[in-house]
């Protein structure tokens, strides 16, 4: 039996990898890291909050033993201020990255990018540029990219996104 720890399980996508991971009769363990608790409750399932997504130190422990880690974490150009941007696209997925590297060498890591990322990094867009050099810095650490595609199919009322497909390259649950 396989176990899972996942960064960025409230939002969409880190969501939909912890339901399919719960759901998973070859995952036996779910550890989630959130900033705040959320309210789910399951047999398979730990939460463990933490404030500061850059530093794992306190919680080291948590990534011993795992099999696989999930990086879900993002945001876009315009969201944040291109600073945080950047934090949150290279350091937080770097830091999580080295944390699972040092504690379970033999897991599996994957993280969520954007369509258009630009690992050349001359992208005048920071988000394909930003995606592209994290995408570079974790070459050899990461074993899967979770390819999402999100089709925004819009009514006279519906405002959000309808349709979701996310693929999980080399991520094997």
């Amino acid at each position: 039996m396989n176990s899972a720890i996942i960064v960025g399980a409230s939002g969409m996508v880190g969501g939909l990898i912890l339901d399919r991971c719960l759901s998973s009769e070859q995952i036996a363990t779910v550890t989630i890291i959130v900033r705040k608790s959320i309210d789910k409750n399951h047999p398979k399932l730990k939460q463990i909050v933490l404030s500061d997504l850059s530093d794992y130190s306190s919680v080291e422990a948590e990534f011993e033993r795992q099999d696989m880690g999930f990086f879900c974490i993002g945001a876009y150009t315009g969201q944040v201020a291109d600073d945080i941007l950047k934090k949150v696209t290279i350091d937080l997925p770097v830091a999580f990255a080295q944390t699972l590297k040092e504690r379970s060498s033999h897991a599996r890591l994957c993280f969520l990018s954007g369509a258009g990322a630009d690992r050349t990094e001359k992208s005048k867009t920071s988000f394909a540029r930003y995606k592209g050099m994290a995408e570079r810095l974790r070459r050899g650490w990461v074993t899967g990219i979770l390819s999402v595609l999100v089709t925004s199919i819009q009514s006279k009322k519906e405002k959000s996104p309808i349709s979701f497909t996310a693929s999980l390259e080399s991520c094997t649950l």
